[in-house]
């Protein structure tokens, strides 16, 4: 299970279900069931801050 799978499924369980939780959060209920299901990947800042979830990033020079 991904990191965005376990944050999705403890802000479902924090909120009581998928509607309540995607009323709460903004985020769509099939697009955070998705993410749940890990058949969604790479969302958006938005959508991550609402899980909880910080993105790094981390830049290496090419060919190096």
């Amino acid at each position: 299970m991904t990191e965005i799978q376990r944050a999705a499924t403890k802000l479902i369980t924090r909120h009581g279900g998928l509607r309540k939780a995607s009323r709460v959060t903004g985020i769509q209920a099939s697009y955070l069931c998705r993410l749940r299901n890990g058949k969604q990947s790479n969302p958006g800042d938005r959508v991550l801050r609402q899980l909880g979830i910080t993105r790094h990033v981390s830049y290496r020079a090419c060919g190096a």
